[in-house]
């Protein structure tokens, strides 16, 4: 990827964080990226749509190896999941309840409405829940129950960075965290 190509795309990436992907126009993506109309039209000539569904499939990647690391890099998985919804109250609170990751809000904002935007964003959910499925069985669960639990995942801590948003406090987010690893838990017993 080009230098160019990576300012517009980080560019794109803090602004659909930011103002989501309505409230992102092209003039600022070209402001932010402080390139050209032409150099942004020159890598998307799709406009916004094709911009926006390679923001998602970059950051769909980038959050996978980060749930993957993390996973990886404690000593069991319950810890890296634990780790991760506690990380993530951190991150909140310091960047002023920014959503993290654009993928969801792009999905709730246009998934009904661009097709291509929706595809994108179910390519990087089910990318993460297969991550997820397949860590949950090396850990113990049953193929069925860890896909299942890969699932809950996504939703609980989409869940709770909503609410946490919405309540400025990561608390929303923490307690989220807490059940859901008590359900991990509760599977691993079985």
């Amino acid at each position: 990827m080009k230098p160019s190509e990576n300012k517009i795309l980080a560019a794109a990436h803090d602004l659909f964080r930011e103002y989501g992907y309505n409230g992102t126009s092209m003039k600022r993506v070209v402001e932010a990226s402080a390139l050209t109309t032409g150099s942004v039209y020159h890598f998307y000539p799709g406009g916004k749509v094709e911009l926006a569904a390679a923001v998602i499939v970059e950051a769909g990647g980038a959050y996978q190896k980060l749930f993957e690391q993390v996973l990886d890099g404690c000593p069991t998985v319950l810890v890296g999941l634990e780790t991760l919804f506690q990380q993530g109250g951190v991150m909140l609170a310091s960047t002023d309840y920014i959503d993290p990751c654009p993928i969801g809000g792009i999905a709730r904002e246009v998934a009904n409405v661009e097709p291509k935007l929706r595809e994108a964003c179910d390519l990087a959910f089910n990318g993460w829940i297969d991550s997820g499925t397949r860590r949950f069985i090396a850990a113990g669960l049953e193929a069925t129950v860890a896909r299942d639990m890969a699932m809950l995942f996504i939703t609980t801590i989409e869940g709770g960075f909503l609410l946490a948003r919405t309540a400025r406090d990561p608390e929303p987010l923490l307690a989220a965290g807490r059940a859901f690893c008590a359900a991990f838990r509760s599977q691993l017993r079985r």
